[in-house]
């Protein structure tokens, strides 16, 4: 399990470094592709947090006290990427 927290927290790191890469080079607001982009990384990484937080709960009992936290900290850190998206796509616009 602990493999799967940390390849969860790099898939999220590098979504947010391609959505960051992206809104601060071309531009989110008026650029189509960067719409579509940002859209696409708020959608995998909504399914990810669910994912994560669904496979983390199912084996609980297989993790130690330092997996949960890393655990919590992997799915709080997906979330926290979802929001953001989302805050730029549907509320900033």
């Amino acid at each position: 399990m602990k493999k799967f927290w940390i390849h969860n927290l790099f898939i999220t790191l590098s979504l947010l470094v391609v959505f960051l890469v992206t809104l601060y080079s071309i531009g989110i607001y008026n650029n189509r592709f960067g719409h579509y982009l940002a859209l696409a990384i708020f959608g995998i990484s909504g399914l990810q947090s669910i994912a994560s937080l669904i496979i983390g709960l199912y084996n609980i009992k297989l993790q130690t006290a330092n997996m949960i936290l890393l655990g919590i900290l992997s799915v709080a850190f997906s979330s926290l990427i979802t929001i953001y998206t989302f805050n730029c796509l549907f509320i900033s616009c």
